[in-house]
């Protein structure tokens, strides 16, 4: 097997094989991508074959972006930058040696890193049998509405068919709507440096364009279940959406169909007809109206900064009704916590700590972080006090209130306090960040 270096060399000049017939690959042909994208997938698969054991895996399935066709992905100077990432699940039978997946994982590290864009990675979820069987008849997030209607099978037997079917009556709707607090740390994740201290690179600001753009996404894939509607791609629910925008003027800007539909020619072509001022305040418009009509809150101002006010101290609150979720995600969360209560990584926490939901001022806190930092790219306005409601925020969720100056840099120093917070929370894993987030960021 070529080493990732060496696969990539050979597909430039046009040296692979494409008659690999062990995988299913057709994909990659209907929807036109390219050779190299193709040669990257006859590797990752020989890769998990090989270290699992091929008659150790029963089934290996591609969902997201990449299945549906919409990966985001230029060449330029005959150089391929990829702007998604590749999303896959492996059900097998038996666990391998860990020297197994620390070579799997290293492998696949390879590959990543011949790839410029600081938001491609492969991200694998590993299911065992009788996890997946678990998952199939408990799980009814919205992701696996997605990847039972998107997925794509590439090796072994047919598991989308053993995915429950999702509808309306039983979609977990406080996990649907978990996602504004999901795409709005993804965001903050995800924010380069440089565009932070005001001195960014071209590349750097169309990758921050990007990611504003394909977030704004997910506000329809939030939206749209909770006035009754369950669409499985981008494309049709922003069709939907434009079609029927009369009907959401009381929620959303007349306009904003139009912004959504720049933001999917974004994410299909990698052209930008807006300023970074737009795609954010755009983005931060959209999940603003977003969380005021799942809080219920009346829209007094057209003021962006009021409204974001108005919103937080209504999260502050505690309000949590919109994200009751499902027996299955609560589950997961309360083990995620009771490990970090357990563990210390933070210092000792209070007993009432594991009691609290959390996720009320999380979102409280995305807010002012986004908050504060337009302002501070772009309106300069004095007298907001976004970043110390932001401490007051981290405080209640993570028991620390640091001190700190407002301004860009206590601004990062609260970013930096908080990405160490969510991979104990969100990912159970010191680690995990760090191995997706490249250094400019």
């Amino acid at each position: 097997m070529r080493s990732p270096q060496k696969l990539l060399e050979d597909s430039e000049q046009g040296s692979i094989s494409m008659k690999d017939q062990k995988f299913n690959l057709e994909f990659c042909d209907v929807y036109k991508y390219p050779d190299e994208i193709k040669e990257h997938f006859v590797f990752i698969l020989n890769q998990i074959c090989d270290n699992f054991g091929w008659e150790n895996i029963l089934s290996i399935i591609l969902y997201g972006s990449t299945a549906r066709g919409e990966l985001s992905y230029t060449i330029k100077n005959g150089k391929l930058d990829i702007f998604s990432d590749y999303e896959l699940e492996v059900i097998y039978k038996n666990k391998i040696p860990q020297y197994r997946m620390d070579n799997l994982k290293e492998n696949l590290q390879k590959l990543s890193s011949q790839i410029k864009n600081p938001l491609f990675h492969i991200d694998i979820t590993y299911n065992t049998k009788w996890s997946f069987w678990l998952k199939a008849r408990l799980d009814r997030r919205i992701a696996i509405y997605e990847t039972k209607k998107n997925g794509i099978i590439l090796y072994g037997e047919n598991f989308l068919k053993k995915f429950p079917e999702i509808t309306l009556k039983n979609l977990d709707i406080g996990n649907t709507n978990e996602l504004t607090l999901i795409r709005l740390w993804m965001q903050l994740l995800f924010i380069p440096k440089n565009v932070i201290i005001g001195n960014p690179s071209k590349y750097e600001v169309e990758i921050l364009k990007y990611f504003l753009a394909r977030n704004s996404l997910e506000i329809l894939t939030i939206f749209l279940p909770n006035q009754g509607i369950l669409l499985p791609t981008y494309k049709d629910r922003i069709r939907y959406f434009s079609q029927k925008y009369k009907k959401f003027s009381s929620v959303f800007p007349e306009n904003y169909h139009i912004f959504l539909n720049e933001c999917y020619n974004v994410k299909k072509t990698l052209h930008y007809n807006l300023s970074l001022k737009d795609y954010y305040q755009n983005m931060l418009e959209g999940y603003l109206c977003l969380l005021e009509y799942l809080l219920g809150v009346e829209k007094v101002s057209s003021d962006l900064f009021e409204r974001a006010e108005k919103v937080g101290e209504i999260l502050y609150s505690g309000k949590r009704d919109f994200l009751k979720d499902n027996s299955l995600s609560k589950y997961r969360r309360i083990r995620r916590e009771f490990r970090m209560w357990k563990n210390r990584p933070f210092g000792k926490l209070p007993l009432i700590w594991l009691f609290r939901d959390k996720r009320p001022y999380i979102l409280g806190f995305l807010l002012n972080m986004h908050m504060f930092l337009f302002n501070e790219l772009f309106e300069k306005k004095e007298k907001v006090n976004f970043l110390e409601n932001a401490n007051r925020f981290m405080a209640n969720f993570s028991n620390i209130n640091l001190k700190i100056q407002n301004d860009i840099q206590g601004w990062s120093k609260l970013r930096e306090r908080f990405i160490k917070f969510m991979s104990y929370w969100l990912y159970n894993d010191p680690f995990y960040i760090y191995g997706i987030r490249r250094e400019m960021f």
